[in-house]
Protein backbone atom coordinates (compact mmCIF):
# COMPACT_ATOMS: atom_id res chain seq x y z
CA UNK A 1 0.00 0.00 0.00
CA UNK A 2 1.30 3.80 -1.05
CA UNK A 3 0.79 6.38 1.28
CA UNK A 4 0.53 9.34 -0.73
CA UNK A 5 2.02 12.54 -0.31
CA UNK A 6 0.94 15.09 1.61
CA UNK A 7 0.89 18.12 -0.35
CA UNK A 8 3.36 21.21 0.89
CA UNK A 9 2.03 24.36 2.67
CA UNK A 10 2.63 27.36 1.46
CA UNK A 11 1.93 30.90 2.04
CA UNK A 12 2.45 34.23 0.03
CA UNK A 13 2.52 37.86 1.31
CA UNK A 14 1.42 40.74 -1.21
CA UNK A 15 2.29 44.63 0.11
CA UNK A 16 0.27 46.43 -2.36
CA UNK A 17 -1.22 49.31 -2.96
CA UNK A 18 -4.39 49.40 -0.69
CA UNK A 19 -3.95 46.32 1.30
CA UNK A 20 -1.54 43.36 2.54
CA UNK A 21 -2.72 40.09 1.95
CA UNK A 22 -1.94 36.92 2.41
CA UNK A 23 -2.51 33.71 1.15
CA UNK A 24 -1.94 29.82 2.46
CA UNK A 25 -2.40 27.27 0.72
CA UNK A 26 -1.21 23.57 0.00
CA UNK A 27 0.92 23.50 -3.17
CA UNK A 28 -2.03 21.51 -5.16
CA UNK A 29 -3.90 25.17 -4.47
CA UNK A 30 -6.60 24.16 -1.93
CA UNK A 31 -6.48 27.26 0.54
CA UNK A 32 -6.22 26.79 4.07
CA UNK A 33 -6.55 30.34 4.67
CA UNK A 34 -6.46 34.16 3.25
CA UNK A 35 -6.80 37.04 4.82
CA UNK A 36 -6.65 41.40 4.03
CA UNK A 37 -5.40 44.17 6.41
CA UNK A 38 -6.15 47.98 4.39
CA UNK A 39 -3.03 50.11 4.93
CA UNK A 40 -3.26 52.54 1.88
CA UNK A 41 0.24 53.03 1.84
CA UNK A 42 0.11 53.90 -2.01
CA UNK A 43 -1.83 57.37 -0.49
CA UNK A 44 1.39 57.82 1.72
CA UNK A 45 3.86 57.45 -0.56
CA UNK A 46 1.65 59.48 -3.19
CA UNK A 47 2.13 61.76 -0.02
CA UNK A 48 5.40 61.88 1.44
CA UNK A 49 7.09 59.56 -1.41
CA UNK A 50 8.80 57.50 0.90
CA UNK A 51 7.56 55.03 3.99
CA UNK A 52 7.31 56.99 6.74
CA UNK A 53 7.92 55.84 10.39
CA UNK A 54 3.94 54.82 11.03
CA UNK A 55 3.52 52.97 7.59
CA UNK A 56 6.33 50.79 8.47
CA UNK A 57 5.08 49.90 11.52
CA UNK A 58 1.77 49.04 10.06
CA UNK A 59 3.49 46.89 7.55
CA UNK A 60 6.08 44.73 9.87
CA UNK A 61 2.83 44.33 12.59
CA UNK A 62 0.65 43.08 9.79
CA UNK A 63 3.53 40.87 8.30
CA UNK A 64 4.37 39.73 11.79
CA UNK A 65 0.60 38.10 12.55
CA UNK A 66 0.89 36.63 8.87
CA UNK A 67 3.89 35.33 9.13
CA UNK A 68 2.59 33.61 12.39
CA UNK A 69 -0.67 32.11 10.71
CA UNK A 70 1.02 30.77 8.31
CA UNK A 71 3.24 29.34 10.35
CA UNK A 72 0.83 27.97 12.63
CA UNK A 73 -0.88 26.54 9.52
CA UNK A 74 2.33 24.63 9.25
CA UNK A 75 3.98 26.56 5.61
CA UNK A 76 7.08 25.22 4.89
CA UNK A 77 7.67 28.04 2.43
CA UNK A 78 6.61 31.96 2.77
CA UNK A 79 6.80 34.66 0.11
CA UNK A 80 6.99 38.22 0.85
CA UNK A 81 5.92 40.60 -2.53
CA UNK A 82 6.14 44.17 -2.78
CA UNK A 83 4.17 45.86 -5.56
CA UNK A 84 3.66 49.35 -6.88
CA UNK A 85 4.14 51.40 -3.78
CA UNK A 86 7.62 49.51 -2.79
CA UNK A 87 8.62 50.54 -6.42
CA UNK A 88 7.65 53.61 -5.90
CA UNK A 89 8.69 54.21 -2.30
CA UNK A 90 12.47 56.10 -2.17
CA UNK A 91 13.42 54.26 0.74
CA UNK A 92 12.22 50.92 -0.57
CA UNK A 93 15.94 49.39 0.30
CA UNK A 94 15.33 50.26 3.86
CA UNK A 95 12.18 48.76 4.38
CA UNK A 96 13.31 45.20 2.46
CA UNK A 97 16.25 45.12 5.06
CA UNK A 98 13.97 46.18 8.14
CA UNK A 99 11.90 43.50 7.42
CA UNK A 100 14.49 40.80 6.38
CA UNK A 101 16.08 42.03 10.22
CA UNK A 102 12.41 41.72 11.71
CA UNK A 103 11.62 38.68 10.24
CA UNK A 104 14.53 35.97 8.92
CA UNK A 105 12.92 36.76 5.44
CA UNK A 106 13.68 38.28 2.03
CA UNK A 107 10.81 40.70 0.61
CA UNK A 108 11.12 40.97 -3.02
CA UNK A 109 10.26 44.01 -4.95
CA UNK A 110 8.68 42.43 -8.09
CA UNK A 111 8.79 44.40 -11.40
CA UNK A 112 5.66 45.82 -13.07
CA UNK A 113 5.85 42.81 -15.73
CA UNK A 114 6.73 39.86 -12.54
CA UNK A 115 3.80 41.34 -11.15
CA UNK A 116 1.24 41.53 -14.41
CA UNK A 117 2.69 37.60 -14.87
CA UNK A 118 1.97 36.96 -11.16
CA UNK A 119 -1.76 37.88 -11.41
CA UNK A 120 -2.37 36.22 -14.32
CA UNK A 121 -0.48 32.61 -12.82
CA UNK A 122 -3.31 33.27 -9.65
CA UNK A 123 -6.17 34.00 -11.85
CA UNK A 124 -5.58 31.13 -13.92
CA UNK A 125 -4.97 28.72 -10.83
CA UNK A 126 -1.38 28.02 -12.33
CA UNK A 127 -2.86 26.21 -15.15
CA UNK A 128 -2.08 27.07 -18.88
CA UNK A 129 -4.85 28.25 -20.58
CA UNK A 130 -6.52 26.52 -23.58
CA UNK A 131 -7.87 29.53 -25.67
CA UNK A 132 -6.45 33.09 -25.29
CA UNK A 133 -7.03 34.98 -22.52
CA UNK A 134 -6.90 38.68 -20.45
CA UNK A 135 -6.64 38.86 -17.14
CA UNK A 136 -6.93 42.42 -15.91
CA UNK A 137 -6.10 43.20 -12.46
CA UNK A 138 -7.48 46.43 -11.18
CA UNK A 139 -5.52 47.57 -8.60
CA UNK A 140 -5.58 51.03 -6.54
CA UNK A 141 -2.84 52.78 -8.18
CA UNK A 142 -2.55 51.15 -11.46
CA UNK A 143 -3.75 48.46 -13.86
CA UNK A 144 -1.87 45.24 -15.20
CA UNK A 145 -3.02 43.52 -18.37
CA UNK A 146 -1.87 40.01 -18.92
CA UNK A 147 -2.42 38.11 -22.61
CA UNK A 148 -1.57 34.54 -23.38
CA UNK A 149 -2.54 32.95 -27.05
CA UNK A 150 -3.40 29.76 -27.31
CA UNK A 151 -1.78 27.20 -29.05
Amino acid sequence: MTVAARPEVLAAIDIGSSSINVLVATSSLERIDQRSELVGLAEAIERQGRIEPEDRGLILNALEDYIDLARAAGAARITLVGTEPLRRAANASEMVALVRKMTGLPLRIVTVEQEAQLAFIGACAGRVPDRPTAVLDIGSSMTLISLHSAG
